[in-house]
């Protein structure tokens, strides 16, 4: 992704987008994630997403599945793989449909 992607992300109304989806999605994301809020995920899918959309959730990760940092702010890279492995194989599960 590159800052053209981004910059059109802040002209977007997704509250008002969101809904116009047609065909299933899923969204995964971590319960600690510092950089977009879980709290908002859960919101576009009860609220917004017409019953088309599957939220993944990942417990105790961070933005990019990455876990909660220790005491030296670094994050067991196994979580990461780990969630990054599960992602992986529901996405393949989702296609082969």
């Amino acid at each position: 992704m590159n800052y053209a992607f981004f910059d059109e992300l802040l002209t977007m109304n997704i509250r008002r987008e969101f809904p116009l989806l047609k065909c299933p999605n899923s969204i995964f994301h971590g319960t600690i994630d510092p950089s977009v809020r879980y709290e908002d995920s859960k919101e576009f899918v009860e609220r917004y997403s017409n019953g088309k959309s599957s939220l993944y959730t990942y417990e105790n990760a961070r933005h990019g599945f990455v876990g909660p940092k220790d005491d030296n702010g670094n994050s067991d890279i196994t979580i990461k793989y780990r969630n990054h492995q599960d992602i992986f194989n529901k996405i393949l599960k989702i296609v082969e449909v």
